[in-house]
Formats: structure tokens, C-alpha cells, sequence
């Protein structure tokens, strides 16, 4: 009796010294990765942007969100402008996110320029069924709550590869691919690019087919709820505080457009139309503004300098009279 109870207690004792010792682990695992996380992340600029809106917010009048799209082709002069778009926020739940966040810090806001080009558009369906998350996501903090069940972002797909910064407001996920990217790459030359109108009709088609591939958007793409529900409620919420919205379409070199799916072109400008009809806002569509000059882009899908100063000048003439 007495050896059978001594073997139930050592039985009992290893297990719960298994379970304390998987506990550490978890926590030290846990904490290694946030330290690792905040070292790289010191001179971060989506957390550097993201802090800077809190110290400065006041002085914001007009702000664009999008993906680097609009991060090149909105350069406004004045610290009234606050360019709060970034590559890779391709998905309507982190443009939702920033719109609250400059809601709450940048109360003298009057115009609100909200991207929709197809990627934008589009971007929310491929994330769905990815697994590799977006860094930015890290910006989600609360972005659900409000919102149908439906529409909650599904990282099934990935929960094996990431997890969660303890750091929620400053620290991205944590992807363990994306930080060794970012290691591998610090110290690499980046491979020089030719400007895009010196280069040859083949080589821009090639090009061109080369980016939609990546976007997902050569092929038919389907526009889940979300977005919709993503866009109304980031409108809506900028129409509360006083704020005019714009919807913004960059311009896209002729090959870019070209290589889109005629359905993907369908189904974006159905979408943009009705959401504007329904929230009462205009669209500014520029997608074929440089369509004679292809000397205003810097590639296919992004502008230079000299597109961004003459289309930053033409947007500030119409957005004028709302400041």
C-alpha cells in the first residue's frame, strides 16, 4: 500500500514538474522573441510613424492611407500632411486601424485621402488563405470588436510560424521568416533598377506581368464582405469627427492596367462606385493620369518625383476649400 502511494506521489510529482518545466520554456520562448523583437524594431519606421502621430497629431490637417502606392505618389508639402501609408498595408483592416488611430491623436484633421487601388481592394482574400501574415498586423489591436464574427481575420493557416508581440502597440507579429529575411538581407547592395521609360516594351510587359502575379490580381480575386465592412466603418468613423473622405485610385502605367484581369477591373470599379455612392464620398481616380507620359513613373505601378510633385499639386487645388 505504502510503495503504491509513494509511486502515485513520484507518478504525480514528474508530472507537474514536466508541466513547470514546459511552462519556462513557453515563458523564456515568449520573452526571447520580445526582446529580439523590440532590439530589431529600435529603429523601426512603421513604429517610429506610429508614436510620431501622438506627439504631432495637432498639426495634421490632411492624411493619406494606403499601401506604398499613395506612400509615393501623395508628397505634400507642409507639416499640415501626414503621408501614413506604407508598402505591404494592403488589407482594409489595417486602413481601418490607422484611420482610428489618427482619429484619436489628430484632431484637427479635415481630409482624409483612403487608397483603393485593386490591391487594397483585393488584398483581404489573399490573406485568408496565406501563410505568411503581414507584418503590419500588429496594428489589429481592437480592430474586431464591433464587427460580425464573419469578418474576424483567419491565421489558422500560419499559427504554426508566428505568434503574437506582447508589445501589441509597437511590435509587429512576430514571423520568425520575416525576421530571418530582415537579418539575411541587412548589409546586401539592393539590385539597381532601370527607370521605367528607358526601358523596352517587352521588358515593361514583363515587368507588369511580373508585379500583378505577385498581387494575385492576374487572375480572378473575389472581394469578401470584410472589406466592404472595413471601408464603411473607416469612412464612417472619419464623417463622425468632421472629416472629409476621398477614395483614391494611383496612377498605374498603361502595361500594369493591361495585365490586371478584366474581372478584378469589373469588380473594383463596382465596388468603388457603390461604396461611394453609399457614404456620399468622391473618387479621385487618377489610374490613367501619366497614361501619354511614362516618364512620371519610377516602375510600373508607382510613380517618381516628378509624378508625385505634379499629382501631390493637383489633388492639394481640389482638397483646398476643405481646409
Amino acid at each position: 500500500m505504502l510503495n503504491s502511494y509513494i509511486s502515485i506521489s513520484k507518478s504525480k510529482l514528474f508530472v507537474w514538474s514536466a508541466i513547470l518545466v514546459l511552462l519556462l520554456l513557453m515563458l523564456s520562448h515568449i520573452l526571447y522573441f520580445e526582446t529580439f523583437s523590440r532590439q530589431v524594431l529600435k529603429n523601426d519606421r512603421s513604429a517610429k510613424i506610429f508614436h510620431s502621430i501622438q506627439k504631432e497629431g495637432d498639426k495634421i490637417k490632411v492624411s493619406a492611407i494606403g499601401t506604398s502606392h499613395t506612400g509615393d505618389s501623395m508628397k505634400i508639402e507642409g507639416d499640415f500632411f501626414y503621408n501614413y501609408a506604407r508598402s505591404s498595408t494592403w488589407y482594409p483592416q489595417v486602413a481601418y486601424a490607422k484611420v482610428s488611430h489618427l482619429l484619436k491623436y489628430a484632431p484637427n484633421m479635415k481630409v482624409l485621402l483612403l487608397e483603393v487601388d485593386h490591391i487594397s481592394i483585393l488584398g483581404y482574400d489573399h490573406l485568408l488563405h496565406t501563410t505568411d501574415p503581414d507584418q503590419y498586423l500588429y496594428l489589429l489591436k481592437n480592430v474586431h470588436k464591433s464587427l460580425d464574427e464573419t469578418t474576424r481575420l483567419n491565421t489558422d493557416n500560419a499559427k504554426s510560424d508566428f505568434f503574437l508581440s506582447l508589445q501589441a502597440d509597437v511590435a509587429p507579429v512576430i514571423h520568425r521568416k520575416y525576421f530571418q529575411s530582415f537579418l539575411m538581407g541587412r548589409g546586401k547592395k539592393k539590385k539597381e533598377v532601370s527607370p521605367w521609360a528607358t526601358l523596352t516594351s517587352k521588358e515593361k510587359i514583363a515587368s507588369a506581368k511580373k508585379r500583378t502575379r505577385s498581387y494575385r490580381i492576374d487572375t480572378p480575386s473575389n472581394i469578401d464582405q470584410a472589406v466592404r465592412d472595413y471601408y464603411v466603418k473607416a469612412i464612417g468613423e472619419a464623417k463622425k469627427k468632421g472629416v472629409k473622405v476621398y477614395l483614391l485610385f494611383n496612377p498605374q502605367s498603361k502595361e500594369y492596367f493591361a495585365q490586371i484581369h478584366k474581372e478584378n477591373n469589373i469588380k473594383v470599379d463596382r465596388f468603388v462606385s457603390e461604396l461611394a455612392k453609399k457614404e456620399n464620398v468622391k473618387v479621385l481616380d487618377y489610374r490613367h493620369y501619366f497614361a501619354s507620359d511614362e516618364s512620371f513613373f519610377e516602375n510600373q505601378d508607382h510613380v517618381n518625383k516628378k509624378g508625385s510633385e505634379v499629382l501631390s499639386r493637383e489633388v492639394m487645388k481640389l482638397i483646398q476649400n476643405d481646409l
